[in-house]
């Protein structure tokens, strides 16, 4: 229900392609409830039907990876000493440490082998840091996500 929209621009630009995405859709989802009847650990739902992915013709970059990329310059750019990040993308993350060191912040629990990056679970509602202690700081396409308890957090929103 949550992505009646998304269907619905889906179908208003390719209604030929709609029914048989959708229709595929189905027959993959019932496929892989019944093969995995047996398994707890993980919960199958219906959430979000990529439609239009299963497709062979090429495909555009998305605005995560114009961002990153924008971003990436700018940090090469500035080469700050380090830069402290909060819940961006972990490839921004990571091509960004082969620049400066990174202190990448999360609500998430995030493992990272790259003696770069320090890693900081916490959340960015209750940060500690100093005035002017922060010499670069960067946050893509996280503000709007804070406070809906989608990723561990505390849901905020005002009713």
């Amino acid at each position: 229900m949550r992505y009646i929209k998304t269907s619905a621009i889906a179908l208003v630009q390719n209604p030929r392609c709609f029914f048989p995405w959708i229709l595929k859709y189905i027959y993959d989802y019932r496929k892989l409830k019944k093969h995995s009847v047996h398994q707890t650990e993980f919960k199958i739902k219906p959430d979000y039907p990529y439609l239009h992915d299963n497709v062979s013709h090429p495909r555009t970059f998305s605005r995560y990876i114009n961002q990153d990329s924008w971003a990436f310059h700018h940090v090469n750019q500035a080469k700050p000493d380090m830069l402290v990040d909060i819940g961006s993308s972990r490839y921004f993350v990571g091509f960004a440490a082969q620049i400066c060191r990174v202190l990448y912040i999360d609500i998430r629990w995030v493992s990272s082998n790259m003696n770069n990056i320090e890693y900081l679970c916490a959340d960015i509602n209750h940060m500690l840091f100093s005035n002017e202690s922060i010499e670069a700081i960067s946050s893509l396409s996280v503000l709007e996500h804070i406070g809906l308890g989608r990723y561990g957090d505390n849901s905020t929103y005002m009713a």
